[in-house]
């Protein structure tokens, strides 16, 4: 473990050393008048508590306090500019007691004039009462600040164990493959003279998942305003806006950060918050969306910069100029996205065109174009942005197209002459009596035509389709029946040949 001594009147010592060949540190920290010890908890499953020693002589330790099973201790009443030992050992629950730790030696500082505010520390990640299925993965963010000083490391804890020390901002962790029960997480944070405090506790639940039950999906968010890149003219209200969804459930909360400070937080679309009165200066700005289970997700970071009104880099201006706004198109179709930008003080660096939120394309070079290719049907809404060469974007308007489905192809009908028969014979003069069999897989069939070769016999326009060909001479003679649907495709039936003779 790390070994750290400030210069003012509270020391921090830490030494690597075992207890019950477990324990693997021990850190201290003292004012004029007490010592503040906080070391590794002992893994082995039967461990009772652990004692504190401590003496004037190295190894002989006069004074002793059993702290119980917790992981820290304070001890008061020292003489101001004397030298003391300290070491720490576990005991399990049959009382017996293992080796020492590796000793600590320090100087009670005398009393000065200097001071040290109290950190403020927040858990600000998982939500307390969240629930999570096993194997989970818990993010642990914190928020630590001190008037008047520096947050020298922030510990996060699981009950009285310490998970991890972080030692610099923004404070996050991750817990991987985290089973099924319940747990207590804190985050304790610590200044550069070794004063503390600890956060609220925060109580979240690990359930085994099932089919019915699922783990919870996070939600998912983008910060939609500013863009990347971004300049303002101080005092400058900049607007930040985030689109957010949760596949499984819904958006709870969103919450807008510059770095590790809280901007605003909004609880219902649309997720939008002016920061206000930004002075000159370079920022990094996010959203942080949680969903009804308490799980969260941050979106990328975007850093936008404020400057003076001499100083401040000029956005970009973008338009869209294809499609056309409310255009109609028959699915799949290809949509050509056409974008015109330039820059005053500037390049431009690219164009990017969207859908919604969804980035589709990019162009680098004039003309900026795109091809959105076999989009299916649907309504569109479509934009372009682009990014100048310092990174300052614009948006240009939306076009909102229109993609139909297809209309399919009509099918022609189906004919077939039923009577008389292929080959059939009559005697002059003839009446012979024309019927035919007529259907429309996708319609309805509107007439049937019949023909003696090319000249049309009679027309029937109700099913069932007959005609009466009357008066017929002796002769050789070609029937035919033509069936027209509901959309004027028409199909001629197999010819039958009949004969009429004396």
């Amino acid at each position: 473990m790390l070994f750290k001594q400030t210069s003012s009147i509270c020391r921090t010592h830490a030494l690597r050393g075992i207890v019950l060949a477990l324990v693997s540190g021990l850190t201290l920290a003292q004012s004029a008048l007490c010592a503040s010890f906080g070391w590794d908890a002992n893994p082995e499953t039967n461990i009772a508590g652990y004692r504190l020693y401590y003496g004037s002589s190295s190894g002989n330790y006069t004074q002793s306090v059993d702290v119980g099973k917790v992981t820290q201790a304070t001890i008061a009443s020292l003489t101001p500019g004397a030298t003391y030992y300290a070491a720490v050992t576990a005991y399990n629950t049959s009382a017996v007691e293992g080796a020492k730790s590796a000793e600590v030696v320090f100087t009670a500082a005398a009393a000065t004039s200097s001071t040290s505010s109290k950190p403020s520390v927040s858990l600000t990640s998982p939500t307390s009462g969240a629930t999570f299925v096993a194997p989970a993965t818990l993010s642990l963010a914190a928020q630590a600040s001190e008037t008047g000083g520096t947050i020298s490391y922030v510990e996060f804890y699981n009950g009285s164990t310490r998970v991890v020390t972080v030692t610099s901002a923004p404070y996050t962790f991750t817990m991987g493959s985290v089973p099924a029960g319940s747990y207590t997480l804190t985050a304790r944070a610590y200044d550069t003279l070794g004063v503390s405090a600890t956060s609220a506790p925060v109580t979240v639940t690990v359930t085994t998942g099932t089919a019915t039950s699922p783990a919870n999906v996070a939600p998912a968010v983008a910060l939609t305003s500013p863009a990347n890149g971004a300049s303002f003219v101080a005092p400058a209200n900049i607007s930040l806006m985030a689109a957010a969804s949760d596949s499984d459930g819904t958006v709870s909360k969103v919450e807008f950060y510059n770095g590790t400070s809280l901007v605003a937080t909004v609880a219902s679309s649309p997720y939008t918050v002016t920061f206000t009165g930004v002075p000159v200066g370079s920022y990094t700005v996010k959203a942080v969306a949680y969903d009804n289970a308490g799980a969260s997700t941050s979106s990328a970071p975007v850093t936008v910069s404020v400057g003076t009104a001499t100083t401040v880099n000029k956005a970009p201006t973008v338009s869209l100029t294809s499609p056309a706004n409310g255009a109609s198109f028959t699915a799949p179709a290809n949509l050509v996205c056409t974008a015109s930008a330039s820059d005053s003080d500037g390049s431009i660096s690219r164009v990017d065109f969207y859908n919604g939120t969804t980035k589709i394309g990019t162009s680098t070079t004039s003309p900026y174009t795109f091809t959105y290719s076999n989009v299916p049907a649907g309504s569109y809404s479509l934009k372009a942005v682009a990014y100048d060469n310092l990174g300052a974007g614009a948006t240009s308007t939306t076009a909102t197209v229109t993609i139909a489905a297809a209309t399919p192809t009509n099918q022609p009908p189906t004919v077939s002459v039923t009577s008389p028969l292929n080959g059939s014979t009559f005697k002059a003069p003839a009446t012979v009596t024309l019927t035919a069999a007529a259907s429309d897989a996708d319609g309805t069939i509107s007439k049937v035509e019949f023909y003696n070769g090319t000249t049309l016999v009679a027309t029937d326009t109700t099913s069932p389709y007959s005609a009466t060909f009357t008066g017929i001479p002796a002769g050789s003679y070609v029937i035919k029946a033509r069936a027209y649907d509901n959309q004027g495709a028409s199909t001629t039936s197999a010819a039958v040949s009949v004969t009429v003779t004396y």
